[in-house]
């Protein structure tokens, strides 16, 4: 690196180097429902690891659904988080979602609860029974580890 340091003169040479992790990989996201067992899925994910971020994508489709067992989690993740951080879902075959509705999901050490976003009344947790056979569901996103 070479250039103006302080307006008086110029220096040349390395200042400084960081070394960085860095590993890309794949994992099998679980789609559990929590009060009882996993749900009947096929599913597949990649992630890249830089430094302490973990950047992931997977998609879930579900093969055998199950019958309102409680909230859903995402679980399997390749690494544990260290913070939580949020994300938002997209999903096909979804029942009972309507306009102004969203998945959104939080990675939380090595799950991620999903929940299903209201415009009018907030955040709450959507039940298994709305993932019927053939619901898709894709997310990306960045966690720290």
């Amino acid at each position: 690196m070479s250039g103006i340091v302080n307006s008086s003169g110029s220096r040349s040479g390395v200042i400084g180097t960081t070394e960085l992790d860095y590993e890309e990989g794949t994992w099998t996201p679980i789609f559990e429902a929590a009060g009882g067992g996993n749900m009947g899925v096929t599913s597949s994910g990649f992630y890249t690891v830089i430094g302490n971020i973990c950047i992931y994508g997977c998609t879930i489709t579900v093969t055998s659904a199950v019958i309102n067992y409680g909230a859903v989690n995402i679980k399997g993740w390749p690494f544990t988080a260290t913070q939580v951080n949020s994300t938002q879902i997209q999903a096909s075959g979804l029942s009972g979602i309507t306009a102004g509705q969203n998945l959104t999901g939080y990675v939380s050490g090595v799950s991620m609860r999903v929940s299903q976003w209201n415009s009018t009344t907030g955040t709450g947790n959507i039940v298994s029974s709305r993932f019927p056979n053939s619901t898709v569901l894709t997310l990306s996103g960045t966690y720290h580890i």
